[in-house]
């Protein structure tokens, strides 16, 4: 009976023992992997140099460069801005994070994967543009002071929007205080002004080159 429950308890003893083995074991080579991936990944060189570039043609120089695709919506990510970059055998990490952080973005890495999106507003500044946005009226005309009904009113990079009534005036409710408003309508030329609560009467000008154009049919004589 002895030997028996000796044989038991070191049995089940050493099961535990081998499991936390085993356990740091792996815990270990899934740390070695990461880093090795996380090296392979920064250990990529950037070097671009140019006044005036958009981030557009600084993403196909990063998938040129290093190999990483570059994901992103530009819906949501203006690519065509202007920038000056100055990277000369930079570390791809720098390189992500500078465009991170001077375009309000944030960033991801999957393989050989780098995805891009908006940075998401904190809870401070969330409270800061909710207390900070304003109400906007206006009204919209043509050059001779008419009234344009249906025009698109349209805050630039947002999906808060309306349309003029009958009367060419419109309401928008919460617009960031330092939001551009966007203004179109067919036939005129697009508007773009900086909010105020107070905008006034916005006059748009006819788009005359699209009124200029011929449409050549092809007449027979009778």
């Amino acid at each position: 009976m002895k030997l028996y429950h000796h044989f038991r308890y070191r049995y089940f003893v050493c099961i535990p023992k081998q499991l936390t083995r085993i356990m740091r074991l792996t815990i270990i080579i899934i740390m070695l992997t990461l880093i090795q991936v996380s090296a392979a990944s920064f250990a990529q060189k950037v070097t671009y140099i140019k006044d005036g570039t958009s981030l557009k043609e600084l993403f196909k120089q990063i998938r040129k460069q290093t190999g990483y695709n570059v994901f992103y919506s530009d819906k949501k990510i203006d690519d065509r801005k202007k920038i000056n970059v100055n990277f000369k055998a930079s570390p791809l990490e720098v390189v992500l994070e500078t465009c991170a952080a001077q375009h309000s973005m944030e960033y991801t890495i999957d393989d050989k994967n780098i995805y891009f999106k908006p940075k998401s507003a904190s809870f401070i500044d969330k409270v800061i543009d909710y207390f900070s946005a304003i109400d906007v009226r206006g009204k919209v005309v043509d050059e001779q002071g008419l009234p344009l009904p249906g025009a698109s009113v349209k805050v630039k990079g947002s999906t808060l929007g309306t349309v003029t009534d009958n009367e060419g005036d419109f309401f928008l409710k919460g617009v960031p205080e330092d939001a551009v408003i966007v203004i179109a309508y067919l036939g005129y030329k697009p508007r773009e002004l900086k909010t105020s609560t107070g905008i006034g009467i916005i006059k748009l000008e006819l788009a005359i080159a699209d009124l200029n154009e011929v449409v050549m049919v092809d007449e027979k004589p009778v």
